[in-house]
């Protein structure tokens, strides 16, 4: 079914998710939703840009399967891509209160204060993670970023080159590294980072957007737009350059995918 046809339905899935139900007693009761369900609902509420309604439905797709940490993170994820951060949080909170050693709960909830300019609570979260997983790849890349956020740069890196060792071939750690080797001006040491793997494998945009930028603050545009396809904006590159030569991070790198 298309989010139009979706969309009709509305009302009487909405009847469903508030529980309620005022047919006659011979009528048999509607089927339960599932928290799959529910939140397909709530997605096309929001393809079609009804945001208070798709943020009630997300909170109540994970308000039926506290249990369940994928409902949990998607719900969150959602909510938070929406700008609702304080409900995204509030998700995560009710999560973790049932299960406070839940890694995936808590990295989603650093990546919301590291999104949040929050990195020391970010980092308080990420430290009781590793405790449990010392070795998680995600986990330590996230604390890296955090670390980075708090102009750390050395320290951030040696997080990112211990991740890649557990997880050599992750483009996401690896373009954090690149970041973080950028933001202390180190450029070509960042473009031996990404270089290789341009070379072996296809780059994610973002991973090829820092290469570009790289590339066009080493003096090399004509790599530069083999990367991306297209001229970086001469403004932008002079505004990384001068912060970057400043030794004043301009951009921190980007939190791994955790939710």
């Amino acid at each position: 079914m298309d989010a139009q046809g979706t969309l009709r339905l509305l009302p009487v899935l909405l009847g469903l998710l508030g529980g309620a139900c005022t047919t006659p007693q011979a009528t048999p009761a509607p089927p339960k939703l599932t928290a799959e369900s529910r939140l397909k609902v709530a997605d096309a509420a929001a393809a079609s840009g009804q945001d208070d309604l798709a943020a009630s439905l997300y909170a109540a797709a994970a308000a039926s399967a506290p249990q369940e940490t994928a409902v949990q993170l998607r719900a969150a994820a959602a909510l938070a891509k929406a700008g609702r951060i304080s409900e995204a949080r509030q998700v995560l909170a009710k999560r973790l209160q049932n299960a406070p050693n839940d890694p995936d709960a808590i990295r989603a909830r650093a990546a919301l204060d590291l999104s949040d300019g929050r990195p020391a609570e970010a980092l308080a979260a990420l430290e009781t993670a590793l405790a449990k997983h010392p070795d998680d790849p995600a986990a330590l890349a996230d604390k890296g970023v955090a670390l980075d956020m708090e102009a750390k740069h050395d320290e951030a890196q040696a997080l990112y080159r211990q991740a890649l060792r557990a997880s050599p071939d992750d483009p996401a750690i690896s373009n954090d590294l690149a970041l973080s080797l950028m933001l202390q001006g180190r450029v070509r040491d960042a473009i031996a980072v990404l270089q290789p793997l341009q070379e072996t494998t296809t780059l994610p945009q973002q991973a090829k957007a820092t290469l570009a930028l790289l590339y066009a603050l080493d003096s090399q545009p004509d790599r530069s737009r083999q990367v991306l396809g297209h001229d970086l904006p001469n403004d932008y590159v002079a505004q990384v350059a001068k912060a970057v030569g400043g030794g004043q991070p301009l951009v921190a790198p980007a939190v791994s995918p955790a939710m």
